[in-house]
């Protein structure tokens, strides 16, 4: 326990501590110095104040057995190596105020799971996330600028990624290694992807790039082939001058065209999914189509996955009909829709990934019927539907539940399980 006569915890005050198993700090602390609890081997759990706005470089590195950490609001930098190598950190919330997370960060965090990444942070520093092989789900945000050499590389359990907007240049080995990445969406914005940027994908299924023009290619960005089945979608109207582009070419074979996949009617303000490139590609910057326009959603048969972040803040979205193909709704799918009046699962629906319906808090919003082939719920998928008071549990086998899919914080609410199944739950 720091007392409230400390306001600075100095260079390695604390480094190799080997017996340290907890730390609580008083709400005088404002800095926490450069490899203040490294190598602090047994230590589990840390409550730092919101009175600490500085973490220098290597704070916790190598710290093998922390595994509950906050990070204070008015942070505004996560240094280099600050949670280097903790083997056992499982999950971290990183707070709004943070706009920079720095070289290799979190690298070797090998039990982090998934990490939600807020929309303040604009730079993603080199390794930041380097063999964090847990990782599965990352959300990018929609404002970040930079994407470090490294930044994602060897992910083995990351499936997907989405490119955001900002982006303008993919450096080199961003996401070399990641064996079972198998989307990846690349935007309009992005000119140039560096050497090995995707190298070793060898789970690669489906490239959606949108740019008309084909981005300058540094060497062989998906390695030397890709697999066997893979497919790159480029606009139709350019599929030509792909298969002629520098380094481009080498995937001339697994270049094709696509077509929208989508219907929008602009007076209606009805949207209508036909294809799951089709729920990304709605958003593109040159449709002129923005999240607050659509009001009626209709996803067709065609279609097995929504994907993470497709319908991501439409605030004056009201009615949502999804057809039983869909299997899966990935990661903030559906997050603050603060319109919708009901949320109609399909009966097939298997996955409901991390925050699919986060902040859905329209006042109509009462009840939520989770279907009977439903096996994975993930984090924080229900968390601030605060008018919801019933959930409709309708499979005789939980499902497994990640951290916080309901909302803890709230007691006015109840879950509904199939009758003599209680105890199983």
């Amino acid at each position: 326990i720091i007392q409230d006569t400390v306001d600075t915890i100095i260079a390695g005050a604390f480094q190799s501590c080997k017996n340290l198993t907890e730390v609580e700090l008083s709400n005088k602390v404002t800095t926490i110095g450069e490899k203040a609890f490294r190598r602090c081997v047994n230590l589990m759990s840390v409550r730092l104040p919101n009175s600490v706005t500085r973490i220098e470089s290597e704070a916790f590195s190598s710290c093998d057995n922390l595994v509950s950490i906050n990070i204070p609001e008015g942070l505004t930098t996560i240094e280099k190596e600050t949670f280097y190598g903790c083997d056992n950190l499982a999950s971290i919330d990183i707070p709004f105020s943070v706009v920079t997370i720095g070289d290799s960060a979190f690298e070797f965090c090998v039990s982090l799971t998934e990490i939600s990444i807020p929309e303040n942070v604009k730079n993603i520093d080199a390794e930041a996330f380097k063999h964090c092989r847990a990782l599965k789900n990352v959300d990018l945000p929609n404002g970040l600028k930079t994407l470090g050499v490294m930044a994602f590389a060897y992910n083995t359990s990351l499936d997907s990624i989405l490119i955001p907007e900002q982006i303008t240049h993919i450096e080199k080995y961003t996401f070399l290694g990641c064996t079972a990445l198998d989307f990846v969406s690349i935007p309009s914005s992005v000119t140039s992807i560096g050497t090995s940027a995707f190298g070793d994908t060898n789970s690669l299924k489906t490239v959606l790039v949108t740019r008309n023009i084909p981005a300058t290619m540094q060497d062989s960005a998906f390695g030397m082939s890709l697999p066997e089945g893979a497919e790159i979608f480029v606009p139709t109207s350019s599929v030509e001058a792909y298969k002629k582009a520098n380094y481009w070419m080498n995937y001339a074979a697994n270049i094709t065209g696509f077509e929208n996949g989508y219907e929008f009617d602009q007076e209606s303000g009805k949207l209508t999914i036909k294809t799951e490139l089709g729920a990304v590609l709605w958003k593109e910057n040159g449709n002129n189509i923005k999240p607050e326009d659509i009001q009626h959603l209709v996803i067709l048969d065609t279609v097995q996955t929504i994907p993470e972040e497709a319908f991501d803040g439409c605030t004056n979205l009201k009615t949502a009909e999804i057809a039983n193909s869909v299997t899966t709704i990935d990661s903030h799918a559906f997050s603050g829709c603060t319109s919708l009046t009901a949320i109609n699962l399909p009966v097939n629906l298997e996955t409901i990934g991390w925050g699919a319906f986060s902040d859905c808090n329209n006042s109509a919003l009462t009840e939520i019927i989770i279907p009977a082939n439903v096996k994975t719920i993930g984090n924080y998928v229900f968390l601030g539907c605060t008018n919801v008071k019933t959930f409709v549990v309708k499979g005789e086998t939980p499902a497994k539940l990640g951290g916080r899919a309901f909302d803890v914080d709230r007691t006015d609410f109840t879950i509904l399980v199939p009758t003599g199944k209680l105890a199983t739950y």
